[in-house]
């Protein structure tokens, strides 16, 4: 009996897993459902939405209650006059801090921004079906840009996720940073155990999976470009 319960834990913790990555495509609750995944937890959290990037730079996660931080900017191309949803900016608290707040037994292993984007992709190639013109093979996920310093997660923006390899197929890079939480660096409180990452919108995976835009066809931010074209006018 004792063999029947571990299979039968071990294939609910699988599908618990499995819905995680298809959950957090949704915009209000995608930093939320990423914090899930992120550390598999069932911790109930709060995700707090930015409209204004300056708000969402100010913005801190907290590890009690759970609080994650979100904003999404928008890509415009303007040769292919597309515009869309392009990046999803998220604010974590590490599985190190969670597990020492909440106890071991509510978190698990920390993962990284760029296994968040390869669920994202997995769930979108399913999803897409025939309708992908790009498979899993032509996909090389790339470990994560990390950041070391806050401005330096910032710069450049909009963050280039895509680009071509020398043999032309998709490269995807996600962008992170991460602050320890048992460190000897002199880091202040509020930044201890945070992991934050830039990844790319399911709008804009879906535009590159589908041929609609290509690795060469590169973003400006439709906010920055809204607000320079309102200057001149």
């Amino acid at each position: 009996m004792k063999t029947t319960n571990f299979h039968f834990a071990s294939v609910c913790l699988a599908l618990l897993s499995v819905l995680a990555q298809a959950a957090y495509g949704a915009d209000a609750d995608y930093c939320a459902n990423a914090q899930q995944r992120m550390v598999n937890t069932e911790l109930g959290i709060i995700n707090e939405i930015h409209d204004d990037f300056d708000n969402f730079v100010q913005s801190k996660p907290a590890a009690d209650p759970l609080t994650t931080q979100q904003y999404v900017t928008r890509f415009r191309f303007p040769d292919k006059q597309v515009e869309l949803a392009g990046s999803v900016s998220c604010k974590f608290k590490s599985a190190a801090q969670l597990s020492d707040v909440h106890g071991a037994g509510k978190v698990g292993e920390q993962l990284t921004c760029r296994e968040l984007m390869q669920d994202r992709i997995d769930a979108l190639l399913s999803e897409l079906g025939a309708a992908a013109q790009v498979s899993s093979r032509d996909i090389t996920v790339r470990k994560d840009k990390m950041a070391r310093m806050g401005p330096g997660w910032l710069k450049p923006w909009p963050y280039p996720f895509a680009s071509a390899s020398a043999a032309g197929k998709l490269e995807l890079r996600a962008k992170g940073i991460h602050a320890p939480y048992k460190t000897i660096l002199p880091i202040p409180k509020e930044f201890k155990g945070t992991y934050s990452c830039h990844l790319p919108h399911d709008e804009y995976l879906r535009a590159l999976l589908t041929g609609q835009l290509t690795a060469t066809d590169k973003p400006v931010s439709a906010e920055q470009a809204d607000a320079e074209r309102g200057i001149d006018e």
